[in-house]
């Protein structure tokens, strides 16, 4: 069992016509409880503290720039897969009986952003780079106790003791005709993760479901009497989607992939008829 209580604010201020700095801080005090047949207790009572601060300042009509700096946390828990498991008889793990409690990880959180979009101008844009910093960060991993005997396959989630995350972020827009527009939106991702007692071989590898780039583009078309139809096309790169899952953690990843999306229809005042199809490249 499990009791959280919280507490949280938030406050904005305007700094002149032009710029604006807001903030806000959450504490969270969380007291767990937990008891199994086979003579484990743990009692552990977090106290959280998370937030953050931003500033926004609009350097001239349609362009912005921002700062923001933020603290988030993510509660500890329990491996009730481990509960009554004698550590003894799998010395080929890093395992003992400390090991079904783990602890909170914390992030930091830096971002600094651009957008423009021109009153007068028929395009928009918006820029975004990021750094997160994790500490103590929850990484699942599955462990077979005793080669061949699935009947020992568990999953352990446990603390690494860092975690690093940049990337940088682009979306723009255009309208290139009255009845035509265009889309645009690019993401460029570097993970990595920290220390890890519990299965070295992750140490300096890529977080989980952590592609190294995503893309969007898209085109839609809609005239005066109501016809419209609008192209996606979308990718990513190949990405780890889970930890060692074998013995030598050397996991299988994903295909880098793309996919086409089509639909097309007509607007009667109330009514739409169209029709759709996703995955047109199969």
């Amino acid at each position: 069992s499990a009791t959280s209580v919280a507490l949280f604010s938030s406050v904005s201020r305007p700094l002149g016509d032009t710029a604006t700095v807001s903030g806000g801080l959450r504490w969270e005090q969380r007291s767990a409880r937990y008891r199994d047949a086979f003579g484990s207790r743990f009692d552990p009572r977090d106290s959280m503290l998370g937030g953050e601060l931003g500033l926004t300042h609009e350097v001239q009509p349609g362009a912005t720039v921002w700062a923001r700096i933020a603290r988030g946390y993510k509660a500890g828990g329990f491996n009730t897969s481990l509960a009554g498991i004698d550590f003894d008889e799998f010395p080929d793990f890093n395992l003992d009986a400390g090991n079904i409690e783990f602890a909170p990880e914390y992030l930091w959180d830096y971002e600094l952003g651009l957008r423009l979009a021109p009153a007068t101008a028929n395009w928009s844009m918006a820029l975004n780079v990021f750094m997160q910093q994790r500490d103590d960060p929850q990484i699942k991993v599955p462990a077979q106790l005793r080669l061949g005997d699935p009947t020992t396959y568990v999953f352990v989630t446990d603390n690494a003791s860092d975690a690093e995350t940049r990337g940088v972020e682009l979306e723009a827009s255009w309208q290139l005709l009255p009845t035509l527009g265009l889309g645009t939106a690019l993401g460029l991702l570097h993970t990595e993760i920290g220390d890890f007692n519990l299965r070295p071989e992750l140490e300096g590898g890529d977080l989980a479901h952590a592609p190294r780039y995503t893309f969007a583009l898209n085109a839609s078309w809609r005239s005066p009497q109501g016809w419209f139809a609008r192209a996606d096309y979308g990718g990513k790169a190949s990405y780890t989607i889970d930890y060692c899952q074998s013995t030598d953690c050397n996991d299988p990843v994903t295909s880098p992939w793309q996919v086409l999306d089509l639909r097309a229809g007509r607007d009667w005042g109330p009514w739409t008829v169209e029709v759709w199809a996703r995955n047109m490249l199969d």
